[in-house]
């Protein structure tokens, strides 16, 4: 069986390629890691295999935590050096004994991912941590991030005295331990390999390298040959390795992965299933991993492989958060990476390949009591720990919202705390919107801040206090539903979006012609009637985001909120046409709120009704097209700069040359601002301001404006 790509619909969205592109990448990539069966090649990676290496199996999961003891147990033991790479670090017991140990005068060097957290409160103890870690003396860097957008340093490994390590999948924040993952203890040479990956990386981000770390030859009970593998944009390593041995299995393969998006992973599983192998899979079924996982299901369960979901602990909000795969019950591949295009092709990431029998059979043992006791044959609902929305009264979750734009695009290097002397402030705002006749004037709350337009941190809150407020009092203004509801968020979400899938294509029509009424000025208004009926036909039938997860509800595709694709075969659409209208009308009642008119309110409505016009197409694409004078093609996938693509487009339909849009294409290519790579877009005047707040607030899941 191949993958075309009709049945691996949607996998992009964990990071593969474009759809078009993706059979001819997987042939390529097929080429390039297949090997005979009885030849093993080890040349294609960095580092080759070590022998003589003793190699114990950990695992957390099911109530049972077998990592972080022995984490503690290491670095208590250290003599002279305790190094860590890892991409999530906050749990109390190891934070402590790391801290103990650099107060004792170990050296302690502790290597981070720059990401900063989920949430204000996320970040703030984050924050508190690296302080109390640095006044006890251990030295903290962060791994340089710089491009491509979205990676990250992934790497989870310790090193103790240069002669153990410690490496897996389980990151060391205080929540992991009781998620299903792995970790494997290693001493021998092989602890010389991750000593040299850990040093490369702590120079790299401005350290300098404890000198006279010797890894340990060969142990007399070492029964283990180890390969350190590792990947970032120009190597991978462990993408070599996983094709490489997928493509020689002879008996079985076993699998236990929290993201399976991998095209060329799947059909080469697809490919050994063929070809006899048991091939086995058990993947998480989370929200919203679950999405792309079930794609990938129905694939390998459509040619036979055997998948089967975990039975997770809903009441601990447990994951299985392994990335292992083993083969013919004597190699076994795991570590950091996800077996998707981000962790085996962007990130920095760090995995170990084992030959042994005794750790094949242990971790084989461990796979088929997962398999059998922990695991389940059907994907059943759970709740989305990750995106509930708040509890809190909707101006106050819209007031967190804007905090966050805030921040993100004026103030990027502050830290976004919605507690203390920040909340109390917003809140006051809240209390004190319409105790006064008439709200502070433009010119009082948005301003220049030295030469680039923001808003005033000195009346930062106020500013917040009172968009929100008015945002939420209008009446066409609705936000549903909330995280306490007695129905789950997903239901409602699910409901919303059938429901829409019947009615908004009817009111497509109207929502276009609403676009051109909104406008006054005739030359713009002409100007937007005539682009809007020369708009791709992909416009018109996609869904406001891609993968269903964000945006209100009435906007998405049912099959993307896991709808059963029986009942909607094919999305009719009109999702973005209602995202299109609704940021217009936004936009329009905040031109009014802040004394906007004439034609600098008609520009910002025209970029508004056209800022995604070309949500579904890429620069080279557009710039082809109409050149060759093609039709516009339009991918499933938004593209990133979809933005400045619109601008493009706008200006090419300007029968003035781009005189007259001029500004129509400056806000239209802003709208993206807080979510620009890599750092948000600062608006410079009123009118990027209001087109970029426009476009944020109407793309929240549960904020809805009536049109």
């Amino acid at each position: 069986m191949k993958i075309d790509d009709q049945n691996i619909r949607g996998l992009r969205k964990a990071g593969g390629a474009p759809p078009k592109k993706l059979a001819k990448a997987s042939k390529k990539k097929e080429a390039e890691v297949a090997a005979p069966k009885d030849e093993f090649n080890a040349t294609k990676t960095k580092y080759g295999f070590t022998e003589g290496n003793v190699v114990l199996p950990l695992e957390t999961g099911g109530g049972k935590d077998e990592i972080v003891p022995k984490i503690a147990e290491m670095v208590s033991g250290a003599k002279t050096a305790v190094q860590v790479q890892m991409y999530k670090l906050g749990h109390n017991k190891i934070v402590d004994v790391l801290a103990d140990q650099a107060r004792k005068g170990v050296k302690v060097q502790v290597l981070l991912d720059p990401t900063i957290g989920y949430n204000a409160r996320d970040t703030e103890k984050k924050s508190q941590m690296h302080d109390f870690l640095r006044a006890a003396g251990v030295e903290i860097l962060k791994y340089p991030i710089d491009k491509p957008a979205g990676k990250i340093d992934h790497v989870k490994m310790l090193i103790v005295d240069g002669k153990s390590l410690l490496i897996g999948g389980m990151n060391w924040d205080q929540h992991s331990p009781l998620n299903k993952d792995f970790d494997v203890v290693i001493k021998g040479p092989a602890v010389g390999d991750a000593q040299d990956v850990f040093n490369h990386d702590w120079k790299l981000s401005g350290g300098k390298i404890i000198s006279g770390l010797k890894a340990p030859g060969p142990q007399k009970d070492g029964d283990a040959k180890v390969r350190m593998l590792t990947t970032e944009v120009d190597r991978k390593d462990i993408d070599t390795a996983l094709q490489e041995n997928i493509n020689k299995a002879e008996k079985s393969i076993m699998m236990e992965a929290f993201a399976l998006a991998d095209k060329t992973t799947i059909q080469n599983l697809i490919n050994a299933k063929e070809r006899g192998v048991d091939v086995r899979v058990i993947l998480d079924p989370n929200v919203p991993i679950s999405f792309i996982n079930k794609k990938s299901a129905n694939i390998l369960k459509e040619a036979g492989v055997k998948v089967k979901w975990r039975d997770v602990n809903i009441g601990k909000r447990e994951k299985l958060h392994a990335k292992m795969a083993i083969f013919d019950e004597k190699t076994t591949i795991l570590g950091s990476c996800n077996f998707s295009h981000k962790g085996l092709a962007v990130n920095h990431e760090a995995n170990v390949e084992v030959i042994s029998d005794s750790v094949g059979n242990a971790f084989t043992k461990m796979f088929e009591r997962d398999w059998k006791d922990e695991s389940i044959d059907e994907i059943r609902f759970l709740p989305d720990f990750n995106e509930k929305v708040g509890e809190q009264p909707p101006a106050e979750q819209m007031a967190k919202e804007l905090l966050r734009y805030s921040t993100k695009v004026f103030y990027p290097g502050r830290r976004r705390i919605y507690t203390g002397k920040k909340k109390k402030a917003i809140l006051s705002a809240l209390e004190d919107y319409g105790k006064v006749s008439k709200p502070a004037s433009p010119k009082t709350l948005l301003g220049n801040s030295g030469k680039e337009f923001a808003i005033d941190e000195s009346q930062e809150m106020e500013v917040i206090g009172d968009l929100a407020s008015h945002m939420c009092n209008m009446e066409t203004f609705e936000m549903k539903p909330g995280a306490g509801d007695s129905k789950p968020l997903y239901d409602h979400r699910v409901e919303i979006s059938k429901t829409a899938a019947e009615e908004v294509p009817d009111n497509v029509p109207r929502y276009l012609d609403d676009m051109v009424k909104a406008i006054e000025n005739k030359e713009i208004k002409d100007f937007v009637k005539n682009a809007i009926s020369q708009l791709p036909e992909g416009f018109l039938k996609a869904p406001s985001a891609s993968s269903g997860k964000f945006h209100p509800a009435d906007e998405v595709d049912p099959n993307d909120v896991d709808v059963s694709p029986e009942q909607y075969p094919e999305y009719r659409g009109g999702g973005l046409v209602l995202h299109s209208r609704r940021v217009q009308k936004m936009a329009g009642i905040l031109c009014e709120h802040y004394g906007v008119e004439g034609i600098k309110k008609d520009e910002i409505l025209a970029a508004m009704a056209l800022h995604d016009a070309m949500k579904g197409v890429s620069m080279d694409n557009l710039k082809d097209a109409l050149k060759n004078g093609d039709s516009i093609p339009w991918e499933k996938t938004t593209t990133p700069d979809h933005g400045h693509v619109a601008s493009e487009w706008i200006k090419h339909m300007d029968p003035t040359g781009g005189k007259m849009t001029k500004n129509i294409r400056r806000f239209a290519a802003n709208h993206m601002s807080i979510w620009n790579e890599p750092q948000p877009t600062p608006a410079k005047d009123i009118g990027e301001f209001i087109s970029s707040v426009s476009d944020y607030v109407v793309s929240q899941k549960n904020f809805y404006l009536e049109v």
